[in-house]
């Protein structure tokens, strides 16, 4: 136990939804059914629960569980979520009961509230519900603000970065106990995939906020104790660039994989710039260190660049918008054939993530639909990121964008890919 409450407990998932008026998160299972903080479940105030999962305590326990949890266990967590988040979208938010209403046939609130009881059990039902698209987020005439639930306190409101699909940006908002679940989820990412410790140093090249990925991967660093440097960097020359390398010998290095997009702060900018000059930056200050990119996946080309010309010892790939982000890290099933670009693991009891089949779906390919469970700010329920992959029990493979996909007259696919938006399709 880290601390002495002064009031009662809520035992059960469901009393998060009704007393704290607010969807049961990964970290309210945590501490309610495998009782993580030694308290027999979560406290009744909503100040004195924020104030728990923020306890530095609580970080090394929460990010062990979320490890060890295995398969069955992780399974075992969406299940027992998943309901009490779909309840929680219906009862608080108008704009998913009028989807609802629509997609089911179903008129009133009680009758859908009916309907989610007996039909959503477990994570699997999901499949039964309506997909929230890109369109549904931006052509509403109060944009993304008309799925954000009314009357919820603000916490910061996060934009996409558009990395992949050129369009504009949505705003996704978070309240403090979404901000706080991302970042406990996040630090599991880091410590499984990234191996991060205590003391590391980090070179963050990242937009600030309200850029979703710098910002956030900033509060998961600090939380286990990395020191991060140049957090959020202001415009500067390659060569300048290098010099902060140099300068800082980060234990993790951060930065979007791709120019021209990421201009002079791209990985491949800041590589071709240091052969070019003869600088030996990469391979001098990078060797047998981790590299981390967010935005489009990383070719496969520059990846083999960094692990056989640099000698990196691991390269990382984040996979995750604004809408669903608070994960970091993929699962490498082939040692530098596929790297860590090709597939993410379904981050445990925080993604409840289900396939759909149709016709841009390819061969093995299907297209992924993700729920981020205990979203209390805007519910994010089957939301579809447009992106096509082959899922493999709890990993998520070949993960690539729709549009990218081509069929020919008879029936051929393809898949092409933008100039500098790398990918590591292994084959349709």
């Amino acid at each position: 136990m880290v601390a002495k409450l002064s009031r009662g407990v809520i035992n059960n998932l469901e009393g998060v939804r009704m007393l704290q008026e607010r969807p049961p998160n990964m970290l309210d299972y945590l501490l309610i059914e495998r009782d993580v903080a030694g308290y027999g479940g979560i406290p009744v105030d909503k100040n004195d629960y924020i104030a728990l999962i923020q306890h530095p305590g609580l970080t090394t326990p929460f990010v062990t569980e979320l490890i060890n949890l295995g398969d069955s266990g992780a399974q075992k967590a969406e299940d027992a979520l998943v309901q009490e988040n779909v309840l929680y979208a219906v009862e608080n938010s108008p704009a998913y009961q009028i989807k609802y209403s629509e997609a089911l046939g179903i008129d009133s609130k009680d009758g859908l509230v009916e309907w989610i009881n007996g039909e959503i059990i477990t994570a699997d039902d999901l499949n039964k519900l309506p997909a929230l698209t890109n369109t549904d987020l931006k052509t509403h005439k109060e944009g993304t603000s008309y799925w954000y639930v009314p009357n919820k306190p603000g916490g910061r409101i996060y934009e996409t970065g558009g990395t992949t699909s050129g369009k504009m940006p949505s705003k996704i908002p978070y309240s403090n106990i979404d901000d706080e679940v991302a970042t406990i989820v996040l630090c599991a990412g880091l410590v499984k995939y990234a191996e991060v410790k205590e003391g590391q140093k980090a070179l963050i090249l990242a937009p600030a906020y309200p850029h979703a990925f710098g910002p956030k991967l900033e509060d998961g660093l600090e939380r286990l104790g990395v020191e991060c440097h140049w957090k959020h960097f202001s415009p500067q020359t390659s060569e300048a660039i290098l010099n902060k390398i140099g300068d800082v010998n980060p234990d993790l290095l951060v930065g979007a994989p791709h120019g021209p997009k990421g201009a002079m702060a791209a990985l491949d900018v800041l590589k071709a710039t240091d052969d070019s000059l003869g600088t030996e930056i990469f391979p001098t200050y990078l060797e047998g260190k981790t590299i981390m990119s967010g935005g489009a996946p990383i070719s496969m080309e520059f990846l083999s660049e960094l692990y056989d010309e640099v000698g990196v010892n691991r390269v990382i790939n984040e996979y995750g918008s604004a809408q669903k982000m608070g994960y970091s890290g993929k699962a490498e099933t082939n040692g530098r054939t596929k790297g860590y670009s090709a597939n993410v693991e379904i981050p445990p009891g925080y993604w409840a993530v289900h396939t759909i089949k149709d016709q841009n779906t390819p061969g093995c390919f299907s297209r992924g639909l993700f729920t981020v469970l205990g979203r209390e700010k805007m519910p994010i329920v089957n939301y579809d990121p447009n992106d096509n992959l082959k899922r493999n029990g709890r990993v998520l493979e070949d993960v690539c964008r729709v549009e990218w996909f081509k069929i020919d007259e008879a029936g051929n696919w393809t898949v092409e890919i933008p100039v500098n938006a790398g990918t590591c399709v292994s084959g349709v």
